[in-house]
This record gives structure tokens, sequence and C-alpha cells, in this order.
């Protein structure tokens, strides 16, 4: 596609970076809407995220995705933040308004359109979360408000500490446990939703899994991986087989981009297109492995 004086500049941080699939995802995007624009990759080491956010500023990037380990950091660098990155305590989607940075959170969004989009209702839901990262902390602050109650599993006593003090004081339900096979076994007694936010299972160690029996999984359970490479991942491959509901991760990370480029553009996102492009990119880095 040609360039002009005019064409707008999108990209996306991170350290490493090149696994991303936002490139590929916002690439088809722009052909697909007709947009004079080009999204980038850029790495960019963490003792430098401030440097980054400046030359967005001063060159008049239109908008930049955030990925880790940036997204707290991010915060503090931008003039504002909007509620969701409040929640979230991250910044995921930075957006250039003639100078003025503004940090959004689209990963909660995003999480809630990917159930959407498979037929998961979240409302009145009991949830089992495990995990305590940034993803963990969008995702149970946008479920604090909707969900019946969240147990939050994760190896690290603080900060699973801090995530249910986070979802408590959004006005949420939410108890904190370590993170055992036993422990899972518990909490799927009575949640009926299993959320990984943890990166076991994602590529290249595909044979990694949270610890839980596949015999603690059933028909009315719904689990959901966000790890979006592999999209089968083995939570999800051993939960099929017990005859829950599963959604892979590749949904929320299409429709977390979507939004993003929805707040800078202004245009509805050709989400398939996204999406088409996103497992085409997987297949590709498959075939050549």
């Amino acid at each position: 596609m040609a360039t002009s004086a005019f064409t707008r500049l999108f990209g996306v941080i991170g350290h490493p970076v090149g696994h991303s699939l936002s490139p590929a995802m916002h690439s088809a995007a722009i052909e697909a809407l007709g947009l004079d624009a080009v999204y980038l990759a850029f790495e960019v080491p963490p003792e430098r995220v401030a440097g980054a956010l400046e030359g967005m500023r001063a060159m008049g990037l239109r908008g930049l995705n955030v990925t880790i380990p940036h997204k707290a950091a991010v915060m503090s660098l931008v003039d504002d933040v909007d509620e969701a990155a409040r929640r979230a305590q991250g910044v995921n989607t930075v957006t250039n308004d003639g100078g003025r940075l503004l940090g959004s959170s689209t990963d909660g969004p995003g999480f809630m359109r990917s159930l959407a989009e498979a037929g998961v209702e979240a409302r009145g839901s009991e949830v089992l979360l495990v995990g305590s990262g940034g993803a963990a902390r969008a995702i149970a602050a946008t479920l604090a408000t909707e969900a019946k109650g969240i147990l939050v599993a994760a190896r690290n006593p603080d900060a699973r500490s801090e995530l249910v003090r986070t979802v408590r004081e959004l006005g949420g339900v939410a108890e904190a446990m370590d993170l055992t096979e036993s422990s899972l076994c518990a909490g799927l007694q009575t949640c009926r939703m299993l959320i990984n936010c943890t990166p076991l299972g994602m590529w290249p160690r595909t044979e990694a899994c949270i610890p839980v029996r596949s015999e603690d999984m059933t028909a009315d359970h719904v689990v959901v991986d966000i790890v979006p490479n592999p999209t089968e991942t083995m939570l999800l491959r051993r939960a099929a087989e017990r005859g829950a509901k599963i959604v892979d991760g590749l949904g929320m990370l299409v429709h977390q981009g979507a939004i993003s480029l929805e707040i800078w553009t202004g245009e509805r996102a050709p989400v398939q297109a996204m999406r088409a492009a996103a497992e085409a990119a997987l297949e590709a880095r498959r075939a050549a492995r």
C-alpha cells in the first residue's frame, strides 16, 4: 500500500514483540476498511518506554497497543487513563489526541466480547479465575460487577490477595486460594466457569497445563483459556473431551485489538477479517517450525 504525508501510523510496543499477532490483525483491518494507515511492531525494552511514549507524542503516531511487560508502566506515562484502565491497573491502548495521550484498557471489554461471540453469559456466574497478572486483573475488574463471585487461584499470595481486594473495592465478591490440584478440584464444585489467565500451555510449551484434573471438568462447565497460541491448548482439549463448553484465547486477542482500532478510527472493526489474518499468521508459524 502506498503511503503519503497523510498516512496515519499505528503500532504495538513490547519486549519481546516478535510474537505479536497485532500487525497481521490490524493490517488486515486497515486493508478491509480502506484506511490510509500502517501498523508496525516496535521492540521497546523497559528502560525506553518513556522515550517511546514521548516519541509517539512528538511524531504524531495516532495509536499504540501495549503488550508485555509495559502495561503497568504506561499508566504513569500518559496524560490520562479511562475507567477501564483505572480498574485494571494497566494500559494496553494509547491514543494520541493532538499531543495528549489517553491510556485505555481493552482487555476486559475484549474478553467480554469474546464470551458473547461464543454464546457464553458471564452475568451471575461463579468464576474460578487462575492467575494474577495483567490480563487476570483486567478480566477480574470487568467481572467484578458481572459475576456472582470470583475465586482467584494463583501461586503468588500477595498478588492474589491484591486482586481479591481490587474486586471487592469494585463491589464484587471474591476469595483467594492457592493454585493446586486440590484447590482447583474444590473450586470447580461450586464454580461453573474456569478461566486460565496464565501462560501455561502457550507455544512452545504446549504440553503445560494448570493443575486441574480432567475428571473435575464436566459438561456443566465453561472453560476459557486466554492463551492465543495454540488456539486449542492442553486445558481446552481436556475440557472438550469431558463435554465442557470451551472458549479459546484468540477471540479475546482479536476483540481487544478491534476495540483499540475503533477508539483510534471511529470505524467499526472488521472482526472476521482480523481473526482470519491472525489464524493465517499462526498457521504460517506452525508451517515454518
